[in-house]
């Protein structure tokens, strides 16, 4: 993942979170928590060098379209547990 996806770059992450615990070599317990992905999409424009051609790149960056951005809060905030989704 790490050759893909650089700080600031823009996901959707589908899946969950997997609790699980176990003891160490020294005996200890611990607990780990794991996101196990279902769908991961790239949101935005790609970068030069990821396709896009070297005319577009000269090109001042142009913002893109969030209003399908599963991350936009809806309307009404959150809901009454304090949970945005």
């Amino acid at each position: 993942m790490g050759e893909f996806v650089t700080k600031g770059k823009l996901l959707f992450v589908e899946g969950r979170l997997q609790l699980r615990s176990y003891q160490d070599l020294e005996g200890k317990k611990r607990d780990v928590t794991e996101v196990v992905v279902y769908t991961l999409r790239f949101l935005g424009p790609p970068k030069n060098g990821n396709g896009a051609k070297p005319a577009e790149s000269s090109k001042g960056a142009e913002s893109a379209d969030e209003s399908d951005n599963p991350f936009n809060e809806p309307e009404g905030g959150t809901d009454e547990q304090g949970i945005p989704f």
